[in-house]
């Protein structure tokens, strides 16, 4: 009896006094609110509208619990937990609690606001109410929780969330001790939102709906046995990042279709992201930086995904696509371990003309049977170089390859001259069902070395690893120097480990590597000074060097050895002194191959100056001095020394002296070669250092 006269004596004394700050000390030791000792004042703030209380830790030190149970009835004018840096102080409501409204905040500014390390458990087992009543706002911060353990209303808090800055990664807690839970989700804000089943301690469902958006600023974060089932007819942006545990994120379970929009990563150990309603859902993944995906238990159903990110997708798992991914804007990354896979019956969509978006790793696409067309729309790096299967049976996994297929093999079938060596594709296949198609493949002038004739075109294959035989041309598209595409014939049987590229018929079309990058002759009065670089990773044998008078009929002058790193090379010829004497590359390859040069011409003049001049008289701004005989409009194409085309722009020039400047302020440091060509036919070439 004296202990609840004191408490009394408490209440009446705080009831009448002014405004003013409650602050914990928990010298009373058993961690309840009413109990004055545990407060500095020696007053326990029960029924104080205007008191302020804090909870840090300058009257209490470590981590500390307050309880409110049984009838507690706390009404304050605000409660603010703020822990010091690595501490935690947790107010609970208990199981014990059954009062209607056991924590009330008046203030019309501030409510309550748990900040970093701050714990607010809500476990109310009262019947009926509220249980929480707020004014203002809560306020979880960044690194705050609040917890909801308990059947009773929910809705006043939710509308109540603060959405200031720096509460985005605060988490309000689903944890309710129930098989069937429906939130308060349409048109609502959540900073960061998390769907427990510990408090039931065995799977639960958490369910919603409506035709409004949900914004979830921070992350969506669904543990194990947790089942989120929605029936939106809007978007649920999800600003941070997705995390699933278990349990399944059914995002149509009727006839609304939601768009999910995901910002940020989606790391899922365990369940899955299905649809079980007649809606169609979209999954829309538009970050701004990277996203990763890791999903351990998959995506099921009939659910379209699409990428619009322009920094990208990671994978950190294989992914399975079940039935659509459409590539908008941004590049897929993935490798043999984190595979792409697009499950039978599956399609993708995507700009095969674009190289904003494409997969830059493997992509496999199973259970084709006699498909009439299948795109691969992969590449590496900034290209995109797409493969296409048609008539296909199989399944197949495909890889863009940026490098010297030469490498691999230089022996060549009849009817291949020589092969590109800047590029090829892998194609593998499984041994049951048994593979066969016919290959498409896709050139680019910006990275393919150089189409000139489309009828000596031709899909080379390497299926038995050693030889690089003619799969033929049955079909093309595009154009000649521009993009377009090759199509084989058919293969019947396609092993695993099986090797595409680029190839010619003929030595004087499609050089497809860009194997000479320059050719110049210089005549000086006694001799012509010839003088020629090759691309880097071209596997020269020798050249021989051709003269002519009319053109017409060349000779052989010298053969020249080619030499393993060296690229630029030099002659002089002593012997052709006319006035005006014309040469030619023949240029073989060490497979055997090889193929010939632009024809170049050197007239003698006594005062001839080098009258096409490249220099960089202001840092950044490249100045080409080029004389032209007549007015005509001439592309200029900018090359590094491995032969990757880096500028192609074209100009007008006017008959004799043109002065054109080139913006070259990115480019590094290093040696250079323009190319100036008219109608396809390269007319000089020019060599400069940054």
């Amino acid at each position: 009896m004296r202990k609840v006269i004191v408490y009394m004596m408490a209440v009446l004394t705080l009831s009448i006094s002014g405004k003013g700050q409650s602050k914990w000390t928990g010298n009373g030791g058993d961690s309840l609110w009413r109990n004055p000792a545990n407060w500095l004042s020696g007053i326990a703030p029960l029924l104080l509208p205007s008191e302020d209380v804090l909870l840090d830790n300058s009257g209490a030190q470590g981590n500390y619990t307050v309880k409110i149970t049984g009838t507690d009835s706390v009404v304050i004018h605000s409660l603010v937990i703020r822990p010091a840096d690595g501490k935690m102080i947790t107010v609970i409501i208990d199981s014990l609690s059954s009062t209607d409204i056991a924590l009330s905040a008046t203030s019309n500014e501030q409510g309550i606001t748990i900040s970093k390390g701050g714990i607010i458990i809500n476990a109310s087992r009262a019947e009926e109410g509220n249980v929480i009543s707020i004014t203002d706002s809560l306020r979880i911060e960044n690194g705050a929780l609040y917890s909801h353990r308990t059947r009773r209303a929910h809705v006043s808090l939710v509308t109540r969330l603060s959405r200031r800055p720096g509460t985005e990664n605060g988490v309000f807690e689903f944890n309710i001790p129930s098989a069937s839970n429906t939130l308060s989700l349409s048109n609502q804000q959540y900073g960061t939102l998390r769907l427990s089943s510990l408090e039931y301690r065995n799977p639960c469902t958490y369910s919603g709906g409506g035709v409004n958006p949900l914004i979830i600023r921070g992350n969506l974060e669904l543990g194990t046995d947790v089942n989120f089932s929605v029936n939106f007819s809007d978007t649920i942006a999800i600003l941070g990042h997705y995390r699933q545990s278990g349990g399944n994120f059914n995002i149509a379970n009727s006839t609304r279709a939601s768009t999910i929009l995901f910002r940020g990563d989606i790391i899922q150990s365990g369940g899955t992201i299905t649809k079980t309603g007649t809606a169609q859902p979209l999954l829309l993944l538009k970050g701004s930086f990277p996203q990763h995906i890791a999903m351990a238990g998959g995506l099921t159903g009939n659910i379209p995904v699409k990428l619009d990110n322009a920094a990208g997708l990671y994978l950190l798992t294989p992914l399975t696509i079940p039935w659509q991914l459409e590539l908008v804007n941004g590049k897929v990354f993935t490798s043999a371990t984190n595979l792409l896979v697009l499950a039978s019956g599956s399609r993708i969509l995507a700009d095969s003309t674009s190289d904003a978006a494409f997969v830059d790793g493997p992509m496999r696409k199973e259970g084709l049977i006699s498909s009439d067309h299948f795109l691969f729309p992969v590449g590496k790096n900034t290209v995109h170089r797409w493969l296409a299967l048609k008539d296909a049976t199989g399944n197949f996994t495909v890889e863009y390859i940026q490098g010297n297929p030469y490498q691999l093999s230089g022996i060549f079938g009849t009817g291949i001259d020589h092969i590109s060596s800047v590029e090829y594709w892998t194609v593998g296949t499984d041994a049951s069902p048994a593979a066969s198609g016919k290959i498409i493949l896709s050139y680019d002038e910006n990275s393919s070395g150089g189409v000139t004739d489309l009828s000596t075109l031709r899909v080379a294959g390497n299926v038995n690893g050693t030889t690089w035989t003619n799969g033929g041309n049955e079909r093309t598209t595009g154009s000649a120097g521009s993009s377009g595409s090759v199509q084989s014939s058919l293969y019947t049987s396609l092993s695993s480990g099986a090797l595409f590229t680029l190839a010619s018929s003929t030595a004087a079309q499609n050089p497809l590597p860009l194997g000479l990058l320059s050719f110049k002759a210089l005549h000086k009065k006694d001799h012509v000074a010839l003088d020629w670089q090759m691309s880097a990773d071209y596997p020269t044998e020798h050249f021989e060097v051709q003269a002519s008078n009319d053109a017409l009929l060349f000779r052989t002058v010298t053969k020249i050895q080619g030499m393993e790193g060296i690229s630029r090379y030099m002659f002089n010829d002593w012997q052709n002194i006319a006035t005006k004497v014309y040469y030619r590359l023949r240029i073989k390859s060490r497979s055997g191959n090889g193929f010939l040069s632009d024809i170049v011409s050197a007239d003698y003049n006594p005062s001839q100056e080098p009258v096409n001049t490249l220099r960089e008289m202001v840092p950044g701004i490249l100045e080409y001095r080029y004389q032209s005989d007549a007015r005509a409009l001439l592309k200029f194409e900018l090359f590094d020394m491995a032969g990757a085309r880096l500028m192609s722009v074209h100009k007008e020039v006017m008959a004799g002296s043109n002065m054109l400047r080139f913006n070259v302020a990115y480019l590094p440091r290093g040696a250079y070669v323009m190319h100036v060509s008219y109608r396809l036919r390269v007319v000089a070439s020019t060599r400069f250092l940054k």
